[in-house]
């Protein structure tokens, strides 16, 4: 579902949920009606069950849930409290939802209440409900300031999800136990992560799958990782299903705790990652890369591209590389995508949107599987490698208590390392890879750590409060390979950087503070991986240091606003900007990028420059992914044609650029994603692109000054690979060319929204809909619409998104729309002039299954709509249906009593539908 309300974050749910209903409704009732509460209203709500069990898919359901949403005025607010020990951190978590930009000072309890209060009525300044979800509370304790707050809001509630009964208890909630799945739900929720998406058990393996389905006692996590586990066992070979079971029963001990049992039948995933590692020389790259999945907080979306990153400056993935010879960042996805199969990981698509490029997605795994990650680390039989591993993210977040203290009370946090904590300097003595990301760190030893362990990857991340690394503490570390110090308060590094001979990663990016980079940072000739984003260095390190860094082969700059300025070299008494001329007295620090030559991939951004050094970059010939955003830039240079390996040129922001140079075309036939958004002074662009045999993706949004487009693009065989062409923002497009049969025969999505001069398409754009799955042709104020719909859309029988919002001249949906087989989006908000929609005897549809087949989700928002029919309430895939602010619709047809539409919506589908009127 998406949201249907901008203030209510909307939660991913899982494609396949089983045995949740009853348990969705009670929780419902229990909103509305909840006898607990003191005046009839809701207050507290508990919810516990074992970890594993689906206690926080709950809550995601309600949360989405329109209906609840609308009955605590859209003020919903989530958010995980895990081992957060602390009230004042509870405190901020939810300030920090209520609103991202609220100041945070507060130190006590006391404070941290009056200052929530405060940011509560200054975002909800009626005072009305509200409804606080605390998922997976550990003590009820930090819990205690709440019923202020919530007095203070007539008919405010809060929910808490909890393995523990007694939290839900000492909070006098009314109680919901999520108990386990039957034997019918867990067969087919097994079924679905190890048939394919198929909820039936193969024939010929019913009697073991029912053994194992009862061994996973009903354990939705259980159910779903044993399940992924097995997915790659062939169905015709049952001795291997038997050996499953065996291994199953095995782990089991009767006088075990839930948590170990668990830990065990979620082991058996892991083990038989093992099948797969034979395959590597090392034995054990799926497991490797696994593991460092503990090495994050738990409930933290972590970027895919971050983590890959990692994989590879270990050389995790080195053998498979040399082995294979497949590109390490291709071989590192493929590592991912199976962990992903095994149900181990989930991809969260939170973030992802289609025109955004694969490295912003975000992966996470639940909080039992960090655990269980965690538990064989930890684990006596553990072997040396796994052993090595201390990952301790959050750590210092846990308080260490006054003895007899509360919880949440009186509490004393050791911010230094090593930390005053028993068996640590015993633990660390064995430790290779230490993770101590997001741990309120804020100092390090000054002299050198005594007995400090060859310490391979240290990872500090999100430590704010760190503002000093000192000299010996970096030199205790001089086996360091990997060193991550993003997001944090250091305002420079340390001399001993360039000690650590063996480092190959070097994280920096997102600190603000840090001015400046030692010279001793060209001492790290092995270095592959430097990371810059978004710090606040305002130039190279002295001594050239960057040219000596001759085997990188990644180099972030975006957002280092000065750091590729030329000026004036320091012998002649001056320290300013030039912008373009060059002389004997200028220092052009992009000169310094000629040593590079193993560079792979390249971020700049900078605003001042109008030239770029092109015989310095054109001799970065490996490059094969390039950056470049230069607002001020009006032309290519030459010298970049050398580049002949680029796979994407991001040109993006590149506003003053007048157009591209035609040798891209015929030089540059690797590319495969080819970015022009905000190159608005571009009014035409060569006809020799198409000549990019291997382009996936051509991004032209916001090119507003482009007149036309070359006819030859859409001629027989042009752009035989491209899968996305985005046109969005073309403003003075006037003419879309004719398309031959057989052009863009991979093409997937097409965007052409506000393209506002743009009015008619022609009769052969249906050639493109062979394989196309997104179109939006949104807010394209004068194209006729009713036109395209009706002579074009039928064939495109892949169709999945429809995007017409805010088009004044649809009147009508026609047939060819209605009968899409794969449509599963139609927007229509905001077409004023749409006053009703079809009905399957409009068209005399020898099948009524065939009116909107496959539709989950229709937003019509904002229209014209005076009426909806029966017929769209009764499609049986229907998901969503969006009706905010359609100020003509008062009925539903086909009701009995003609009820509003809000109220027949309600009575229908409500736990589906989104519910405004």
């Amino acid at each position: 579902m998406r949201l249907a309300d901008d203030q209510v974050e909307e939660q991913p749910l899982p494609r396949y949920i089983f045995g949740m209903e009853p348990l969705r409704r009670r929780l419902h009732e229990l909103l509305k009606n909840n006898p607990m509460a003191d005046d009839g209203g809701c207050k507290r709500i508990g919810i516990w069950a074992k970890g594993g069990a689906g206690k926080t898919l709950l809550v995601q359901t309600v949360m989405n849930d329109v209906l609840i949403r609308a009955h605590f005025e859209y003020r919903v607010y989530m958010v995980h409290i895990g081992d957060t020990q602390n009230a004042v951190q509870v405190q901020c978590k939810l300030a920090q939802k209520i609103d991202s930009s609220a100041a945070w000072n507060a130190k006590t309890e006391e404070e941290g209440k009056t200052d929530l209060l405060n940011i509560l009525k200054r975002k909800h300044p009626s005072r009305g409900k509200c409804l606080f979800i605390l998922d997976d509370v550990w003590e009820a304790d930090i819990l205690s300031w709440l019923d202020d707050v919530l007095n203070e809001n007539e008919g405010c509630c809060i929910v808490v999800t909890t393995r523990n009964q007694d939290v839900v208890r000492r909070l006098q909630a009314a109680e919901l136990r999520v108990g386990m799945l039957s034997q019918e739900d867990s067969t087919k929720l097994f079924c679905v992560h190890a048939f394919n998406r198929n909820e039936d058990v193969h024939p010929a393996l019913r009697g073991v799958v029912e053994n194992i389905v009862k061994e996973c006692g009903g354990l939705p996590l259980a159910l779903k990782v044993v399940g992924g586990a097995l997915a790659a066992t062939p169905v015709d070979r049952p001795d291997q299903w038997d050996l499953a079971l065996r291994k199953l029963q095995e782990a089991m001990g009767l006088d075990e705790s839930h948590e170990t049992r668990l830990y065990r039948r979620l082991k058996l995933s892991y083990d038989y990652l093992l099948r797969l590692d034979g395959f590597s020389s090392s034995g054990r790259l799926h497991r490797e890369c696994f593991l460092y999945f503990a090495a994050f907080p738990e409930d933290t979306p972590i970027p895919t591209q971050d983590l890959i990153n990692l994989w590879i400056a270990e050389g995790l993935l080195d053998s498979t590389v040399s082995e294979v010879g497949m590109d390490p960042e291709t071989a590192a996805y493929a590592v991912l995508a199976i962990l992903i199969a095994r149900s181990l990981v989930e991809l969260d698509s939170k973030e992802w949107s289609r025109q955004h490029n694969v490295h912003l997605l975000t992966c996470k795994v639940h909080d039992v599987i960090r655990d269980l990650a965690l538990h064989i680390i930890q684990s006596e039989t553990a072997e040396i490698w796994e052993k090595s591993c201390l990952f301790k993210a959050g750590w210092w977040k846990t308080p260490v208590r006054a003895p007899g203290a509360a919880a949440g009370r009186n509490i004393e946090y050791d911010t230094n390392f090593p930390p005053r904590r028993r068996r640590f300097k015993e633990l660390l003595k064995e430790t290779r890879k230490l993770s101590l990301v997001d741990s309120n760190i804020a100092s390090l030893p000054h002299s050198k750590v005594s007995g400090a362990p060859p310490l391979k990857v240290l990872l500090l991340q999100n430590n704010l409060g760190l503002t000093k690394i000192p000299n010996a503490f970096l030199a205790s570390f001089k086996q360091l390979t990997i060193l991550d110090l993003s997001s944090t308060g250091l305002a420079a590094l340390p001399s001993s950087l360039g000690t650590l001979r063996n480092l190959t990663f070097l994280n920096l990016r997102d600190n603000h503070s840090l001015q400046s980079l030692p010279a001793s940072l060209g001492r790290l000739t092995n270095l592959l991986h430097l990371d810059l984003y978004n710090c606040g260095i305002k130039s190279l390190p002295p001594g050239k240091a960057l040219t000596k860094l001759v085997n990188l082969t990644y180099l972030n700059t975006k957002g280092c606003g000065q750091i590729w300025e030329a000026r004036r070299s320091a012998a002649a008494g001056l320290w300013c900007v030039s912008f373009g001329e060059y002389s004997t007295s200028i220092v052009d620090p992009m000169e310094e990028l000629a040593a590079l030559t193993k560079l792979r991939k390249l971020w700049i951004w900078e605003g001042s420059r109008q030239s770029i050094p092109g015989e310095a970059v054109g001799k970065l010939m490996c490059l094969r992914y390039a950056n470049l955003s230069f607002p001020r830039l009006p032309a290519v240079p030459d010298e970049l044609q050398a580049l002949v390996n680029l796979e994407t040129l991001d040109l993006n922001s590149c506003s003053r650029l007048v157009e591209l140079p035609e040798w891209i075309g015929e030089r540059m036939t690797c590319l495969k994603f080819l970015d022009l958004r905000g190159c608005f002074s571009i009014i035409q662009l060569h006809q020799n692109l198409n000549q990019l045999t291997n382009l996936k993706k051509l991004d032209l949004t916001g090119c507003s000054g482009i007149l036309e487009l070359p006819a030859c693009w859409f001629s027989n065989y042009s752009f035989p690979l491209l899968e996305e062409l985005w046109l969005q923002g073309c403003a003075r497009l006037k003419k879309f060319p004719e398309v031959a049969e057989g052009a863009l025969s991979c093409l997937a999505t097409l965007n052409i929204s506000y393209s506002s001069s743009l009015d008619t398409l022609p009769d052969s754009f249906p050639h493109l809909g062979v394989k196309l799955t997104h179109l939006n042709m949104g807010n394209c104020g004068i194209l006729n619409v009713d036109h395209i719909s009706l002579h074009h859309l039928s064939a495109f029988v892949c169709l999945q998104e429809l995007i017409l919002k805010n088009s004044p001249r649809l009147t009508v949906l026609p047939r060819s729309v209605v009968s899409l087989p794969k449509l599963a989006k139609l927007d229509i908000g905001g077409c004023p002039n749409l006053k009703k929609l079809p009905e399957p005897s409009d068209f005399q549809l020898p099948d009524p299954s065939n009116y909107f087949p496959s539709l989950e989700e229709l937003v019509a928002a904002e229209s014209g709509l005076e009426d909806i029919p029966a017929s769209v309430i009764d499609i049986p895939t229907l998901k969503l249906l969006n009706l905010r602010d359609c100020e003509k619709l008062l009925y539903i047809s086909g009701t009995s009593t003609q009820e509003p539409a809000w109220r027949a919506q309600a009575r229908t589908r409500s736990h589906e539908l989104v519910v405004l009127g």
